[in-house]
């Protein structure tokens, strides 16, 4: 609310809610001050309210960014034909050491939508054939700049 306030922005609705592939609550993980994410099974969460982003895009959106934690592919994956209607998309896709990787079928998805990108690597592994480093159970975090053809 102080960001939307502090820019005097107007026409803007704010959620107190996860974002997620359903409406109701969801099972959050604090972290503390570095982040929190939607975590299923782990025994120091709490209940939040949760929005179904997909119902969220049936009108045209200028910029969406996805910085959910962990969470983007199934929130993606959910909103796949209502993509169209986004202009501009960041996504920070991550990948947890302990699942399989799904960048390939979250490309998929976005080129689908009409989209191009650009892979920014976000945390960068030093030396990956020697040391696998994770961070809180990820071991990738990419930025994905997508953006739709321009006419010159």
């Amino acid at each position: 609310m102080k960001n939307v306030a502090s820019f005097d922005l107007r026409n803007v609705e704010l959620h107190q809610a996860a974002v997620w592939t359903e409406n109701g609550s969801v099972a959050f993980m604090q972290e503390g001050g570095f982040s929190g994410r939607v975590q299923a099974g782990s025994l120091q969460t709490v209940s939040v309210p949760s929005l179904r982003l997909r119902d969220q895009l049936a009108d045209s959106v200028d910029f969406l960014k996805v910085d959910i934690e962990g969470a983007e592919f199934d929130v993606i994956r959910d909103c796949a034909d209502r993509l169209s209607n986004v202009d501009r998309l960041f996504i920070e896709y991550h990948s947890e050491a302990d699942k399989p990787q799904r960048l390939d079928e979250m490309l998929a998805i976005i080129r689908q939508a009409g989209f191009r990108y650009q892979i920014q690597e976000a945390n960068v592994a030093r030396k990956p054939f020697l040391a696998r480093q994770t961070m809180m159970g990820m071991d990738l975090q990419l930025n994905l700049f997508c953006f739709r053809d321009t006419p010159a």
